[in-house]
């Protein structure tokens, strides 16, 4: 298990875990169709600058190690896309919360390590270390020899998990009630934690970050140790069983819904599928790195231009048809081709760009992967180009945009948001529809939309002060809501000085009751006096001094989560 010890470092967990982005250092084919980028885009946001710091800062503030006193914070919920019947809630903790989380699981991880090595069920142990056709091939030979195939699944799995039930799995139910007042066990430790990272909320574990992927493998791993009579393969929560006899298959599926019922958790029975030999096989995805392979080298540009354009086209019917990856797939697939050389660098002309972008506009998930396709230096197009194209479909962009507001669609929502930033648009939106969006309760996309708003409407920046002191004005501690909003405004002053000067000009002008000379009234005595929440010293202390003393190194340290 040498290879998954660097998932259960602290950096590990802050660089790459925390957006779950998959690190590129992995050894993995990179062809493989199931390898994400995060649902944040990574060149928008990162982590990187307090991953490298992480152990300094750990000791500036050693309380942050504190055993099991429990310190609950708010976390940014974020609605996203499912399915076009259904969305899901992500939680991402306040960054205080998650490093404490996973302070504890690198501290704990060769209790967690052994756990996850003793599975023989599972496939999704492996976490970045083994790629999809790996996986594939495992589950097909677990498949020989057999006629049948029993699918299932856990329903609502992450937000049903209940946080007591996490030593409730780890030592037994007796041990876990006989203990459980003491803070000093690490699984009443993981309970607690689990809680702050949720404000106290004892139901579901926070879907999002590789710490919580862990904690899922940790617990599903120790379900598998009391179903190790039976020969099946999982992959988180999904279920597949082989079996020849039907009394095999209801055997299991009576000892599973037990066994899970003793955590409260059940079976969407919907989803129970059982299959016969020869068992359908979904190769749809291997579709797009083929596509090009047979193409010769001397077909002209208007031809190559022509099967991209057909090989785009399919992709959506492929969607359509309920392959829900096929979006980010189209990218991942041309970049394939490129690389590989079966198709020219120059192909991409402004109509398959704008075929591209439409993609993007559609399905906003997928922007991530547009990003990383015009950053390869094999692709000849650029930013500018890139930039004419969003131009040219400004207004459908906009009106996407507003919609995403309206319905509180903050995947979709901030997924524009971050292309409209990284690739530097002048003048896209209108300054109240970007102050309309820094009142959400999404800080993603109020970040993105506080850089836009300054990049685009400096003589309106007293307009962007006001709806932030508003905003400010409901959050007044750390462990409260807005925490990455309040975070990335308040770090933008210590590290930006026009930022700072406008900042500075604005409280001089419309804060200045005592109209005082400008030495005066910036004297730090009376700074404490003046009523706006747009002062860092407006954030009090709280009940847990952690927690601010946490905030006042990373601001002064100058560590920003905006690239």
């Amino acid at each position: 298990m040498a290879q998954y010890r660097k998932y259960f470092t602290l950096e590990n967990l802050v660089k790459y875990g925390y957006f779950e982005i998959k690190s590129k250092s992995n050894n993995l084919n990179q062809d493989d169709p199931y390898s994400q980028s995060s649902v944040i885009f990574q060149e928008v946001f990162d982590m990187e600058m307090l991953s490298q710091q992480s152990r300094d800062i750990i000791k500036l503030c050693p309380s942050i190690h504190t055993g099991g006193k429990a310190s609950p914070t708010v976390p940014v919920e974020l609605s996203i896309y499912k399915n076009d019947e259904e969305r899901r809630m992500y939680k991402m903790p306040n960054i205080y919360s998650y490093i404490r989380l996973g302070l504890h699981i690198e501290e704990n991880k060769e209790i967690y390590l052994e756990i996850i090595k003793n599975s023989s069920h599972s496939l999704s142990k492996y976490f970045y270390e083994k790629t999809f056709v790996s996986n594939k091939i495992e589950k097909e030979t677990n498949r020989m020899g057999y006629r049948y195939i029993f699918k299932t699944d856990i329903q609502h799995f992450y937000p049903s998990i209940y946080t007591h039930s996490l030593p409730w799995v780890l030592v037994g139910k007796t041990e876990a009630k006989r203990t459980r007042t003491d803070k000093g066990k690490y699984y009443n430790q993981l309970d607690t934690l689990i809680q702050d990272c949720q404000y106290g909320e004892t139901h579901g574990i926070p879907t999002g970050t590789m710490a919580s992927r862990i904690v899922a493998e940790i617990f599903m791993c120790k379900i598998d140790s009391e179903l190790s009579q039976y020969g099946y393969k999982r992959y988180v929560d999904d279920f597949e069983l082989p079996y020849n006899d039907s009394k095999e298959q209801v055997e299991f599926y009576n000892c599973l819904q037990k066994i899970l019922g003793q955590y409260n958790l059940v079976i969407k029975k919907e989803k129970n599928i059982i299959d016969t030999y020869p068992f359908e096989v979904d190769n749809s995805s291997e579709y797009f790195f083929s596509y090009f392979s047979n193409l010769k080298g001397d077909e002209s540009s208007r031809l190559v231009r022509a099967k991209v354009h057909r090989y785009i086209e399919q992709a959506l019917i492929f969607q359509k048809k309920g392959l829900k990856g096929a979006p980010k797939l189209v990218f991942k697939g041309l970049a394939s081709a490129i690389n590989k050389e079966e198709i020219p660098v120059n192909v991409i002309n402004q109509p398959i760009l704008s075929k591209l972008l439409n993609i993007v506009i559609m399905t906003p998930s997928t922007g991530a992967y547009m990003i990383d396709f015009f950053k390869n230096k094999n692709i000849d197009i650029n930013e500018t180009e890139i930039n004419n194209n969003l131009t040219k479909h400004k207004k459908l962009i906009v009106k996407n945009v507003k919609r995403f507001t309206n319905l509180n669609y903050n995947q979709e929502l901030f997924s524009l948001l971050g292309i409209l930033y990284y690739y530097k648009t002048e003048n896209f939106l209108e300054s109240d529809l970007l102050l309309e969006i820094i009142k959400l309760e999404d800080d993603f996309s109020a970040v993105l939309a506080m850089e836009l708003f300054y990049n685009n409407y400096r003589d309106e920046i007293t307009s962007l002060f006001v709806c932030i002191d508003e905003k400010l004005e409901r959050t007044k501690t750390w462990n409260e809501e807005y925490w990455l909003f309040k975070y990335q405004f308040f770090i933008k002053i210590e590290t930006d000085n026009e930022f700072r000067k406008y900042w500075k000009d604005y409280l001089f002008t419309h804060k200045n009751e005592e109209d005082l000379e400008r030495a005066q009234f910036f004297n730090k005595k009376n700074l404490n006096k003046v009523d706006s929440y747009l002062l860092r010293n407006k954030q009090q202390q709280g009940k847990d001094s952690a927690i601010f003393q946490f905030f006042e190194i990373l601001l002064d340290k100058g560590i920003t989560f905006l690239k």
